[in-house]
């Protein structure tokens, strides 16, 4: 499985996608109200942001799982360790006990 292949899995199957998504985006608009105004973001760039916030958080988790499921690289395999190990249950819940500083 490659980075791109497990965010587009995460995506789909995570029900705290979104809550990720929306607490990332708030983080982001408050610290852009903490610049001055000539610096302030637009939504589009805190978008971006946050995007980027969710592909770090995917990239970390993909380093971790590329570690325990090892050599074989096929998408099932992937997919039978996250169902084995509920994977999805653990990171619904880390996603929802975020804290963005």
């Amino acid at each position: 499985m490659t980075k791109l292949e497990l965010t587009e899995y995460l995506e789909a199957n995570l029900s705290a996608h979104t809550i990720f998504i929306e607490n990332a985006f708030a983080y982001q608009e408050a610290k852009n109200k903490r610049r001055p105004n000539k610096k302030r973001w637009t939504e589009e760039k805190m978008m971006r942001a946050t995007n980027k916030m969710w592909l770090d958080f995917v990239g970390n988790v993909f380093e971790k799982l590329k570690l325990e499921v090892r050599k074989d690289t096929s998408v099932s395999s992937w997919e039978d360790f996250i169902a084995k190990y509920e994977m999805l249950d653990s990171l619904d819940e880390a996603i929802i006990s975020i804290e963005f500083e």
